[in-house]
């Protein structure tokens, strides 16, 4: 028995499996992370989750003609955090994080790379950078999804965003 977070009620856990308050982890993360003896791998579904949101594009109207357009969260391919904000958002430790990192870059999924940043003046060392790679993108639906269009023929790499919605 594990205590629910009203103190006064204890329930079963298999009654009342826990969840995470706002953070959607698709089925498909829960099939393709998992342990060699068949359980979930949860924490690295979570991260991937939390990555992918992150990832996709936003969804904005112009105000003028009514269409939908899609922008990016941030600049560039590349998304900027820390093992301390990953610990925080997501309720892992951070040994918990890079093992989940560890088993998206063997999945080939995500890379994480760590720079050197100059901001203001100020040298910040070893800054982690996550870029999420396109057999991600291909694999969980990001490139069919939002209107964004990957283009890998004759080698280029042109990551466009389109908004015309595939269907």
């Amino acid at each position: 028995m594990q205590e629910s977070y009203n103190n006064n009620n204890l329930t079963n856990n298999a009654a009342m499996p826990a969840c995470n308050v706002g953070l959607f982890i698709p089925n498909a993360f829960r099939l393709k992370f998992v342990f060699a003896d068949g359980r979930e791998d949860i924490s690295t579904a979570k991260l991937a989750a939390y990555l992918l949101n992150w990832h996709k594009p936003k969804i904005e109207i112009n105000p003028d003609t009514g269409e939908k357009i899609f922008s990016n969260k941030f600049f560039g391919e590349r998304f900027q955090t820390s093992y301390g904000f990953l610990t925080k958002e997501l309720g892992l430790s951070k040994a918990t994080i890079r093992r989940s990192f560890v088993k998206l870059e063997k999945y080939g999924y995500a890379k994480r790379v760590f720079e050197n940043v100059c901001l203001c003046g100020q040298i910040y060392n070893s800054r982690l950078f996550v870029e999420l790679t396109d057999q991600f993108k291909l694999d969980f639906g990001l490139d069919k999804k939002f209107g964004v269009i990957l283009n890998k023929e004759n080698g280029s790499d042109d990551r466009s965003i389109s908004t015309n919605t595939p269907s």
